[in-house]
């Protein structure tokens, strides 16, 4: 049985310290696919994020 691979790129029109600060911060990333996160993104830190179309409840 063959692997399936997909290969895909975005390309982001805005400042490189802007699109970083949108990932490390929770409430930035709840307006593009994130349900909810443990926290912020930090050096040596461990967080949780949760994705509405996995919700693990059902």
């Amino acid at each position: 049985m063959k692997m399936l691979k997909i290969k895909t790129a975005l390309q982001i029109a805005k400042p490189k310290a802007e699109v970083y600060q949108a990932i490390i911060d929770t409430e930035h990333m709840k307006h593009y696919f994130i349900a909810e996160s443990s926290g912020m993104m930090e050096e040596a830190k461990t967080i949780s994020w949760k994705f509405p179309e996995f919700d693990m409840c059902r």
